[in-house]
């Protein structure tokens, strides 16, 4: 069995995907294609998902809340009001057209998306069946949408905190809101439970949920990461354990319902919301869960427009960026540092990120709250 040991955390019916490239069949060549591929698809569905939204009626509103849109109708048809309408008409068709190009950009480019494709990291797989999700959703296509988040919860369990944006981005293309949430739970479970089964087929036996999923929520291994989890549980007593991993683990249950009451109307900011505190607070985090919400969240520059401090939180996320390899060869390498030194970076990393969703989400409600006076 592949997951003999303490090697091996990846779903069976992903390590049949992954063997021809990672095996030894593989060649370097075709490794550097396939995640380039990969990392190239996922801007590609990024940007007909901006694409998708600018289209909605919710950009719609917002264009009408800035002054972007046409005027009303009662206004007077003089000369000067028309050409003042023709410019606004004007500066939505740009202000699309770019934000349509620099939200894949953006992902393409971050350093964090180009370190995770010269890694050859399997988060990247994660990624396009989120994303896959998500423009489905937008299209109103159910059992699509079931399919893809299914295939990301069975790869990743914490992507389950992302069934409510969907089911809300679902429920704006049907009219039975109370049905189409329960036909999407119960398309979700079923699709989850036909991948269960199958690798459970495929291998004989349930090792693979003790090697991939309890692995994952009991976090026995405690290597250095760019998470919350591993100095902490290196530091707690033994006789706490259990109750901090429940704190840890299980608190990000608590967002999803109370979140989808509060910006029901902005799906999709919801669902870059949840990508945002999954990449904090998953048990073993990578710097690509990070340049992959970060771009979505341009996609709501009209409302992110009323964030004070994000120029200090970039500034601290480069100054983490540098920072961090260099600590690290003072820790592990040369002997010079502590685990303080690397985790106290981790700790700016991580506060940086909880900032910048917090605030995005006080921008979308100071945003909403103008709207509605």
């Amino acid at each position: 069995s592949p997951y003999e040991g303490d090697i091996l955390h990846a779903p069976p019916l992903l390590l049949l995907l992954l063997y021809p490239i990672e095996g030894s069949s593989g060649t370097r060549l075709l490794r550097a294609l396939f995640w380039t591929m990969i990392q190239v698809l996922v801007a590609v569905i990024m940007r007909m998902v901006v694409v998708e939204y600018e289209r909605s009626p919710e950009v719609s509103k917002d264009c009408c809340h800035l002054g972007l849109a046409l005027g009303d109708e009662d206004e007077e048809d003089d000369i000067p009001k028309l050409i003042e309408e023709e410019n606004k008409k004007h500066q939505v068709q740009l202000d699309a057209a770019w934000i349509n190009e620099l939200v894949p950009l953006a992902y393409m480019l971050h350093p964090y998306s180009i370190l995770t494709c010269i890694g050859t990291s399997t988060i990247s797989v994660d990624h396009l069946f989120v994303m896959a999700s998500v423009l489905c959703a937008l299209r109103g296509r159910t059992i699509q949408t079931s399919v893809a988040i299914s295939t990301a919860t069975y790869i990743s369990p914490y992507y389950i905190v992302l069934l409510p944006p969907l089911a809300l981005l679902l429920r704006r293309k049907q009219e039975g809101a109370f049905s189409s949430y329960f036909s999407f739970v119960g398309a979700c479970c079923a699709v989850m439970g036909a991948l269960m089964y199958t690798s459970y087929a495929i291998m004989g036996s349930w090792d693979f949920v003790n090697a991939v999923y309890y692995f994952t929520f009991t976090v026995p291994d405690l290597s250095p990461n760019v998470g919350l989890f591993w100095y902490f549980f290196i530091e707690i007593f033994d006789q706490f354990r259990n109750f901090f991993l429940f704190l840890f683990q299980y608190h990000m249950l608590v967002y999803p319902i109370p979140l989808a009451m509060r910006v029901s109307h902005r799906p999709l900011f919801l669902f870059a919301f949840s990508l945002g505190y999954i990449a904090i607070f998953k048990s073993y985090p990578s710097i690509g869960d990070a340049a992959f919400y970060m771009p979505l969240l341009i996609i709501f520059h009209r409302q992110l427009i009323e964030m004070r401090n994000l120029f200090i939180l970039v500034q601290i996320l480069l100054f983490v960026t540098v920072l961090s390899p260099i600590f690290w060869h003072l820790w592990i390498v040369t002997g010079a540092g502590n685990s303080n030194f690397y985790y106290g970076l981790t700790l700016a990393y991580s506060a940086a990120q909880v900032l910048i969703i917090s605030e995005s989400m006080l921008a979308v409600s100071l945003r909403m709250n103008t709207s509605h006076a």
